[in-house]
């Protein structure tokens, strides 16, 4: 009865111990992808350094089609002990989309002003085109000399290439914000879309009397991937 007792605060002791472990977080990389004419097998490794102890890795950045039941797991150092393989979806890097999608936003309302402004400054050289027109006919009016009136004509002509030549400048910039316009709302709901795509996350149980590191294989099964002769 005494060593029953033993065992259960033992186990009860390795649980809290596990739940107050360490999460260590490393990446992976694919290493071959089997298709099939139903599913994929994708073969992953990484490799990973733990203290003493119980560590719990985490494998993220994973599709969150897979299998869950599919998931194989191997090491390749036999002084640590693989406890419990878990699968759980999240949603990714959630404050780098936060922070893009916040510059895109501000950049979205920055070119939505510019383009405001642009039009603003199109509408009064327009106004002054029709000012410089409706003037133009002034020194006949007036009774000026040829002299007076070929100064009079020059000015106008410079004025008049001066708004045609903003008005052009204007134009091809409202056209430039209008195209960047469009491509930032593009990927602003690229972005949505994206973050709102979870992903897969595999966490492992691991024990080591001492520090020490390992490689690790994992293999799964992604249904939705197919293969068509």
């Amino acid at each position: 009865m005494k060593r029953f007792i033993h065992l259960i605060l033992l186990l009860a002791f390795a649980a809290s111990y596990v739940n107050a472990a360490d999460t260590l977080t490393t990446q992976s990389k694919i290493d071959e992808v089997t298709i099939y004419k139903q599913g994929a097998m994708v073969e992953r490794t990484a490799h990973v350094k733990i203290p003493a102890g119980v560590s719990i890795i985490k494998i993220p950045m994973i599709s969150h089609k897979l299998d869950q039941k599919s998931v194989q797991v191997g090491i390749t150092n036999s002084d640590i002990t693989l406890g419990k393989v878990d699968v759980i979806m999240e949603v990714t890097n959630k404050d780098s989309f936060v922070k893009a999608n916040k510059k895109l936003v501000d950049r979205i309302s920055v070119i939505r002003d510019s383009m405001q402004i642009l039009r603003s400054l199109e509408k009064t050289l327009t106004n002054e085109k029709d000012i410089v027109t409706a003037n133009d006919n002034i020194g006949g009016e007036k009774g000026f000399s040829a002299e007076q009136l070929s100064g009079i004509a020059s000015f106008m002509r410079k004025d008049l290439n001066e708004i045609v030549d903003n008005t052009l400048k204007y134009k091809q910039l409202f056209n430039n914000l209008s195209r960047e316009y469009r491509i930032s709302r593009q990927q602003l709901q690229l972005l949505d879309e994206r973050a709102l795509k979870p992903k897969a996350a595999i966490l492992l149980s691991l024990t080591s009397p001492t520090s020490s590191e390992t490689d690790i294989t994992i293999s799964y099964i992604i249904k939705d991937a197919q293969w068509k002769p």
